[in-house]
């Protein structure tokens, strides 16, 4: 993992204490029974879960360099793919969302961004994280593009959705 951490420049953005964190989080987030909480992160790594909460609250990196590597390296797979098997690219935008169980108002630590969204299951708002991702597809191959937290108050869904169709690339055969 180290050699194509070393292939994407990384080591020259990140010591190697924070590219150790980065490689621990992937070979949890990829093994069985990942749920995406740090407990299960410290279940698979060598680190403590004390301290791969203070990495995540107050490490010193920047992941928007990660987020850029990630974007250029799915969409540089699947123009590859697409080229080589004729098959249409496909981006799908779609959000979910992480409900939450108090409004800030009323929590003793309030959470970060967390706000009221609509529920079309619930049928009315409800207190929670609403997260954007984009996948890139071609063929059986998918992606992740893009994950990123929802803020009503910078801007819609859909000016997001035709944010993310500019940095698209023309595909080799065609695209939805």
């Amino acid at each position: 993992m180290f050699n194509f951490f070393k292939s994407l420049r990384l080591p020259l953005y990140f010591s190697k204490p924070v590219l150790r964190h980065i490689q621990e989080f992937i070979v949890a987030a990829t093994a069985k029974g990942y749920r995406g909480k740090v407990v299960d992160i410290a279940e698979w790594s060598s680190f403590h879960r004390t301290s791969i909460g203070h990495f995540l609250s107050h490490g010193g990196w920047d992941e928007s360099y990660i987020q850029k590597i990630v974007k250029q390296e799915s969409v540089k797979f699947v123009v590859s793919h697409s080229k080589k098997t004729k098959q249409p690219i496909f981006v799908i935008y779609d959000d979910t969302v992480c409900n939450k169980t108090k409004p800030s108002s009323q929590a003793q630590r309030p959470i970060e961004q967390a706000d009221f969204h609509f529920s079309h299951l619930e049928g009315k708002s409800v207190w929670r994280h609403q997260v954007q991702a984009t996948l890139v597809q071609c063929g059986e191959h998918s992606l992740i593009h893009d994950i990123h937290r929802y803020d009503k108050t910078k801007q819609s869904k859909i000016d997001d959705a035709c944010e993310v169709a500019k940095t698209m690339p023309i595909p080799p055969k065609s695209g939805y």
